[in-house]
Order: C-alpha cells, then structure tokens, then sequence
C-alpha cells in the first residue's frame, strides 16, 4: 500500500483548476512517493532572474505571494512565500523538482523520489500521491513568461493554496506616467457552500470546481492613484465529471491601486455571483513587463482562490 493517498475528487480537481495534469501524471492519483526535497543535488540554491537565464540542474528559489482556502477562510502572504524548480533543460519537458512554501503550508515534488512532473498543453502537473499541484509552463508558446508564472496546489487535510511568483521589478523602474495594457490567464478553485445550481445541476457542500479564465490588467502609472484594472472573460468552470462549462457570473473584476513606493498593488475584486474578496499583485522584470499575483473571494454560495498572470505585448 503507498504511504499517502487522496481522493478521485482531489484528483479531478485539480486537474481541472489549472487545466490539464496529464494521463500519466493522474494515473498516479493514489499512490506515489512523498515529495522530499527540491531535487536540485548538493549545489547552493541560486535566485531566480528569468527563465530565459534558468541554471539547469540546480535548485533555484524564486519569490512569491500566496493565498490559502481552508474551510472558507482564507490565509494570504504578500513577501515570505516562495517556489523553488529543478530544470534538466530551459524547455516544457525539462521539469525535474518543484515545490512551494508559504507561511502556513507546503508542498514538494521531484522525479528523483518517483513524482510525476509532466507538462502538457501549457501546464505542468504535479503529482506524489498526497499532494497535487499544477503550474502554467513559462516555456510553452501558449504562455511564453519570462519572468514570472503561477500554480495552484492541494495538501492533505483539505486545504487549496494559489501562488505567484517571479523576479519583481525594483520599485525604481516602475513608472510614474503612462499606461499600458497586458493579458494573460487565471485560474483557480471554487468550493461550494451547497445550495445552488451550476449548469442546471444541484450542487452539494464541498463541491469543487476549477477556473479558468483570460485576464486583461489595465495599468494607469500616471500621478494621482495609480491603477490596476483587472478582468477576466471567457470564464469556465471544470467539475469533478470533467464536464467544462461557460458561467460569465463568475467574470470578476476590480480596480486595484498601486501602493505609493512599493511594488504591490492591491484592491477588491467582485463577480456576479455575489461574491467579493481581495486581489494583490506585483509587477515582474527589469522594466515591469509582466504582472502577477493572488485573489480570493467568498459570498453566500461559496469561496474561490486563484493566481494570475499577464504580459505586455
């Protein structure tokens, strides 16, 4: 018998929050090792820069922020979370470590210790058994980052954690004038109170369900309150019977402001739903070419959390 195990559901679940764990990766929903350490051998973990500039072979730690759903309340970290990754290779196929840390929980994955880490259609799955994750993949064409990127993931005990991570960009090279518009991605989870219809069917307490969204953030640097407008369209929900529906009540939006001398910007964020909740966020590279960051949101139905990311074009 393996050491750990996790239900079909979790399995499903999160293959759907950041779409898609492969076949082989959720053939291993069940059994599997332990997770250990990051994989990257007996060499000094090194800071993160970009993945276009990613040492091979070697543990590299790369900041983060995060937010944690456990039992519809939420923990969240803006400075002291963090990935680390494993790379063979600057490529999708080269994933060998990766794991994730936050102030209240954390997970780990590595081929060394017999993980499935396998990257298809511009996500990675993570899989050891107990623990599932998922992360967009910085060197699919679908995704191209180069200074950033985000993951969900689930520990036992039932809590479902959101990260993004990357290079920040100094507070100095953040500009004060201008505006410019990027795009990209969300995805997330969404647990259910109980008590509502989703695609016409009845949905019971503790139903979860993935979400996947476009992003758009439109960014004033100009004097005055900075902003962050954010967006979504095109919003899906992923449920435990692989079943992929539209439901634009889930489109979330809100104006988030840009925090005088700091890389962070923060706000509220809502949907049709009912529901509203926090987004933060930072700006990623030398010169703010990407953004990212974590949201979370409750209403009478239920709660979601999520990570995004975007880039200029």
């Amino acid at each position: 018998m393996p050491a750990h195990r996790t239900s079909s559901a979790m399995c499903v679940f999160l293959s759907k929050a950041l779409p898609v764990l492969t076949v082989a990766a959720l053939s291993a929903c069940g059994g599997g090792g332990g997770g250990g350490s990051s994989g990257g051998g007996s060499l000094a973990p090194v800071n993160f820069t970009s993945w276009g500039a990613l040492p091979t072979s070697r543990t590299v730690v790369i900041d983060g922020m995060s937010a944690t759903l456990t039992n519809h309340t939420f923990t969240t970290d803006d400075d002291n979370s963090s990935a680390r990754v494993v790379y063979a290779s600057r490529t999708s196929a080269g994933l060998r470590g990766f794991s994730f840390t936050t102030p209240t929980t954390s997970a780990s994955w590595t081929t060394s210790s017999g993980d499935v880490l396998s990257c298809t259609n511009g996500v990675c799955g993570l899989v050891d058994g107990a623990q599932l994750g998922a992360v967009s993949d910085p060197y699919h064409a679908s995704n191209n980052w180069n200074y950033q990127s985000f993951g969900i993931w689930s520990v036992p005990g039932g809590s479902v954690s959101a990260m993004s991570y990357g290079a920040p960009t100094p507070v100095s090279a953040i500009p004060t004038t201008g505006t410019a518009t990027y795009t990209g991605s969300l995805r997330g989870g969404y647990v259910s109170k109980g008590g509502e219809m989703l695609n016409g069917d009845p949905v019971a307490a503790g139903d979860r369900f993935g979400v996947l969204a476009d992003l758009t953030a439109n960014v004033d640097f100009g004097a005055g309150t900075r902003t962050v407008d954010i967006s979504t369209s095109n919003t899906k929900l992923e449920d435990q019977s692989n079943d992929q529906f539209n439901d634009p009540s889930f489109d979330l939006s809100g104006s988030l402001i840009i925090t005088p001398g700091q890389n962070l910007f923060e706000g509220v964020v809502t949907n049709g739903r009912g529901m509203s909740g926090d987004a933060a966020g930072k700006f990623y590279g030398p010169s703010h070419s990407e953004l990212g960051g974590t949201m979370h949101l409750t209403g009478p139905n239920g709660s979601m959390v999520g990570a995004f990311g975007a880039k200029r074009p």
